[in-house]
């Protein structure tokens, strides 16, 4: 079994929520107007995203996220089920089993782990939504890649953080090209 596979044993409960995310070294996820080009001079390395998306059985993202998604070239989860937090009306994208909801974010993943069958619930960037679920204790593991530029200003991992959650390191992978990641598990 390869090291980034993550061991699941079928149930709903076995599902966890894996927030899979780069972040700069001053902890930004994004310039202040969302744009993410910093991180085109670090796409040419394989960071097991492909191993990752093979654990995952259903995504969650916020609806700016969504939005995104033809930029990209359409769904990139291929049949996995999605469910889009928003309190807005959105137009599903054809041939993609789609949820908009504006539930309470525990039902929602109640929801993403049974759809996700013991696979991982893949917590799809945004720092709203990041927020939200690690002030209430959803997300179970993180993958931070911690990437070697210092943006100074933009949208922060995470805005202001209310709970305060205890999270273990796993493991350290750094890459030839100066990025690390950091696998923390709650």
């Amino acid at each position: 079994m390869m090291e980034n596979k993550l061991a699941h044993s079928g149930s709903e409960k076995a599902s966890k929520v894996i927030l899979y995310i780069a972040v700069s070294l001053d902890g930004y996820i994004a310039r202040v107007n969302g744009d993410v080009s910093w991180l085109d001079a670090y796409q040419n390395v394989d960071y097991g995203y492909a191993d990752f998306v093979e654990e995952v059985g259903a995504v969650i993202m916020g609806s700016r996220t969504y939005e995104m998604i033809p930029s990209l070239g359409g769904w990139p989860y291929g049949n996995r089920k999605g469910f889009v937090v928003t309190g807005r009306k959105l137009r599903a994208t054809d041939g993609i089993d789609i949820e908009f909801t504006s539930d309470l974010l525990p039902l929602i993943v109640r929801k993403a782990k049974r759809a996700a069958m013991g696979k991982a619930v893949y917590l799809v960037g945004g720092d709203e939504l990041a927020t939200s679920f690690v002030n209430q204790g959803l997300i179970d593991e993180m993958l931070l890649f911690i990437i070697p530029t210092l943006l100074g200003g933009g949208i922060s991992l995470f805005r202001t953080v209310h709970a305060c959650p205890t999270f273990r390191l796993v493991k350290i992978i750094p890459y030839k090209n100066c990025v690390v990641q950091l696998h923390y598990r709650k």
